[in-house]
């Protein structure tokens, strides 16, 4: 569960695995002063398993995904895969170890995603935005975060403070628990849109032409 303070930088990865076994809700701490990116880079890739996100100096956790959820992101990143590569589009696809570097600021570290799936059109995947090291610093055209059973709502909302504010790129944050089942549509320079309708569609006309998906369909993704 997300904490009003983070606890103190943990001196060493040791320290930061025993923080996050303390608590398997997910929250939030400080991290160390003075990481270069790939220090940094392997701090969180040390903490494998964990979802983790940084917004500034905060490193902001959340439990592995519970394979429901985790079913729900894959079993739509097929769908949007088969409709990319039916029509040739010049769109790459990505998983949930895809680490992105959506804006240097806030300092020192800005803020750093792994979304549990991705979209980014291959004229911005030029070699200085996708290094073959370490995170691209470049925001997706479309980002997809899927919350799991197990996310308390304050920490789910932490985690998303991340995309808050970014330019450019789009979110949808899909929240498929029974009781309070809905997407969040976040795209920058557009009011932010709730889909909860079973009859409410997602739609990449930009990206995708021609693709929708009713809500419904969404969640047969799970259901079935």
């Amino acid at each position: 569960m997300a904490t009003t303070t983070p606890p103190a930088p943990p001196r060493d990865l040791a320290a930061a695995a025993r923080i996050l076994a303390a608590s398997s809700d997910g929250g939030e701490l400080f991290l160390p002063e003075g990481l270069d990116a790939s220090a940094l880079e392997r701090l969180l890739r040390a903490l494998d398993g964990w979802r983790c996100d940084v917004v500034g100096d905060r490193l902001i956790w959340m439990a592995p995904a519970n394979p429901w959820s985790s079913r729900l992101a894959a079993r739509l990143l097929v769908h949007l895969a088969r409709a990319i590569d039916d029509r040739r589009l010049e769109l790459d696809y990505f998983g949930s170890d895809a680490g992105f570097v959506l804006d240097p600021h806030p300092e020192p570290y800005g803020r750093i995603v792994s979304p549990d799936a991705s979209l980014v059109r291959r004229a911005r995947m030029t070699p200085r935005a996708t290094p073959a090291s370490g995170f691209w610093p470049l925001v997706p055209d479309l980002a997809i975060e899927v919350r799991s059973p197990g996310d308390r709502q304050a920490a789910w909302r932490a985690k998303l403070t991340a995309y808050a504010g970014v330019a450019g790129g789009r979110l949808w944050a899909i929240d498929p628990q029974p009781r309070s089942r809905s997407v969040e549509v976040w795209r920058d320079g557009q009011p932010l849109q709730t889909l909860t309708e079973p009859d409410d569609e997602l739609e990449l006309e930009d990206l995708v032409p021609g693709w929708r998906m009713p809500l419904r369909e969404l969640w047969a993704l799970t259901d079935a």
